[in-house]
């Protein structure tokens, strides 16, 4: 990236930007940076650094610009924090200045790696410097985001709060083997001071003591909830389940739901089909505020398979 676009295109996302901000180092020509990599451009010498410093922190000034399309965090080979992230193109540049400014804290504990023009692999020790600045970096506002559970609970529930707390997410999807008290006191409970349009819990097994009470307690935060059930093995498809429960009445919880701040739900339980009994299937088709939105998540769940 050649230092004077760079230069060029923060002067154009970030308005009052001083053009040029300082002078360049004399040792080192536009040609020289043009021709470098990122990592080269982390060695330049301290004038430099002073510049491109001075443009990350300019490269700051508007959090609120949206950067970051998908946000996929997960669990890298060696245990430690994978985030990936697609940058739309015409913020590519933006990104990567946010990251060189602070480069040296990812050459201690990680590092970052770009796939393709405008896709982004993170990996790092779980470093709360580090997940601050990248929290930073991203913006205030993603468009999506997905979370893969992961064994090491407690320190990657603790990542994952501190990279998006308080943050505006179009749309959040989490997938758990095991929904269990850890889960939603660790994870759930904090990610409720975020801002989120859709909610998407995927889950296995739910192990929480009162699972009915959780999905009230969820549609109090979130205005859009789908929630899938995945496969339980060892288990038929003929029997009555969903979250953590067999032969259960699910109307009161349903409609107790649509009390809250949520006002539309999606429930997709491909493998038990025959979780909700008529009795509750016809007590939620008379209740006449919620009959549409009702008739809509029961067909769904009809129509779409479930993840596996």
């Amino acid at each position: 990236m050649a230092l004077q676009q760079a230069l060029k295109s923060v002067c154009e996302v970030c308005p009052g930007f001083p053009n040029p901000p300082l002078p360049m180092a004399p040792s080192l020509s536009t040609t020289e940076f043009s021709n470098s990599s990122r990592d080269e451009l982390t060695s330049v010498p301290e004038t430099s650094q002073t510049l491109l410093k001075h443009v990350a922190d300019y490269s700051m000034r508007h959090p609120n610009q949206p950067i970051v399309q998908y946000l996929r965090i997960t669990q890298s080979p060696k245990h430690n924090l994978q985030v990936e992230m697609t940058i739309p193109r015409s913020s590519t540049t933006l990104f990567e200045l946010r990251l060189i400014g602070n480069s040296s804290l990812f050459s201690q504990t990680g590092r970052v790696r770009c796939t393709d023009e405008n896709k982004y692999f993170v990996y790092f020790y779980i470093d709360l410097s580090v997940l601050n600045y990248l929290s930073k970096c991203m913006g205030s506002v993603l468009e999506k985001v997905e979370i893969l559970d992961w064994k090491n609970r407690s320190l990657f529930y603790f990542a994952i709060t501190q990279l998006l707390g308080r943050k505006d997410i179009g749309q959040l999807e989490i997938k758990f083997e095991e929904l269990s008290q850890q889960a939603v006191t660790e994870l759930l409970k904090p990610l409720e001071v975020c801002m989120i349009d859709q909610f998407n819990l995927s889950v296995r097994d739910v192990t929480v003591s009162k699972p009915e009470r959780l999905l009230v307690e969820l549609s109090t935060f979130f205005q859009s909830i789908r929630i899938t059930q995945l496969y339980l093995s060892n288990s038929r498809k003929n029997i009555p389940y969903f979250f953590g429960l067999h032969y259960f009445e699910w109307s009161p919880i349903i409609l107790a739901m649509f009390s809250g701040k949520m006002d539309k739900l999606n429930i997709c339980n491909f493998h038990y089909p025959q979780y909700l009994s008529a009795k509750s299937a016809g007590e939620l088709l008379e209740v006449k505020v919620t009959a549409i939105p009702l008739k809509k998540a029961l067909a769904s769940c009809e129509r779409s398979p479930a993840g596996r």
